[in-house]
């Protein structure tokens, strides 16, 4: 086994392949020609009525093909390129079908998390869902950690206002549009609030892999976040 398998294997496995399916696949893709189930079995060192059972649930999920040569029946893999695509679009409608039949339920009004990497995930899910108007209070580094999401995520009609508690330079961070209003800072921790239409929120503060986050649509801490965006200006 390479030094990088177990990895490869893991993410496979996680496409709801089992644990000999996801050896059979890698070794078809490495053969790269038409074998024997026999042949996949010898070079695995494994049982080869277990592989045959592996290999048929590969043809089955659109990983692998399967072809008659004279007596004998060759397998070889489809490159994960097509199989990831066709795992792409049935993936798409099958969360489209759930979205449209399933109840909406209702998440608990405050939800907390840590970590930077968990407010990039909620800052997305919040921003999709502004109609009308985002305001964002920030200083430097949090803000940069979500460019990318700031970059993709609002429509190009929404109004976005930004506001800065680190004094922002002229050059700004390169993140926040103008014009950027100056704030008095409310903590000394890197810190981001985002405000979704007067009616959601999620903020964060602290530094990056310990910082404190979280999402509401709490009124009372909604109205309370929009407050520091606008009644402590500097």
């Amino acid at each position: 086994m390479r030094p990088d398998d177990q990895e490869i294997l893991t993410d496979l496995q996680g496409l709801g392949m089992s644990a000999l399916a996801s050896r059979v696949y890698l070794e078809l893709l490495r053969t790269g020609q038409w074998v024997t189930g026999y042949e996949v079995a010898k070079a695995l060192g494994v049982a080869r009525a277990n592989v045959y059972d592996a290999l048929r649930l590969l043809v089955k999920e659109g990983f692998a093909r399967r072809m008659a040569f004279g007596s004998a029946e060759k397998y070889s893999a489809v490159p994960f390129s097509v199989a990831a695509g066709q795992l792409y679009q049935e993936m798409e409608s099958r969360l489209k079908r759930l979205q449209e039949r399933l109840p909406p339920g209702r998440r608990p009004s405050m939800w907390q998390g840590i970590s930077w990497k968990v407010f990039r995930q909620e800052a997305d899910t919040l921003l999709r869902q502004a109609r009308n108007h985002v305001a964002i209070g920030t200083s430097p580094a949090p803000v940069r950690y979500i460019s990318d999401v700031l970059a993709s995520a609002p429509e190009p009609s929404l109004e976005v206002a930004y506001h800065c508690w680190a004094g922002c330079p002229e050059s700004g961070c390169g993140v926040c549009q103008p014009p950027v209003t100056h704030l008095v800072p409310w903590t000394n921790e890197p810190s981001c609030l985002i405000v979704v239409d007067d009616r959601l929120a999620v903020g964060t503060w602290g530094r990056e892999e310990e910082a404190t986050v979280l999402v509401t649509d709490y009124p009372a801490v909604v109205a309370g976040w929009r407050a520091l965006l606008h009644e402590r200006e500097a």
